[in-house]
């Protein structure tokens, strides 16, 4: 995996694409952290593609789905037109 600054990468934007394009990864940094990768998009299309992808934060998997089942309620006309706006109707 290859490191470059953000200027250099700024600077030789042609030649990274076409180093990912043989498949190389490129880390991009700014004052020496990473910040960026830059991988082939089949790369990442096969990530999502396997699945591996799960946009859910850690609190969300460790609490699960439907924990708040039962413990939200909504009144029966809570889209009832208000009788305040009458005259805008």
């Amino acid at each position: 995996m290859t490191t470059i600054s953000l200027a250099e990468a700024q600077a030789k934007l042609p030649e990274l694409i076409a180093a990912v394009g043989r498949g190389e990864k490129i880390v991009v940094t700014v004052d020496e952290r990473p910040v960026a990768r830059i991988e082939s998009a089949e790369a990442v299309t096969e990530e999502v593609d396997a699945g591996e992808v799960d946009d859910r934060s850690e609190r969300e998997k460790a609490m699960g789905y439907g924990w708040l089942k039962g413990k939200v309620w909504m009144a029966d006309d809570f889209d009832a037109p208000l009788d305040d706006f009458a005259d805008y109707m």
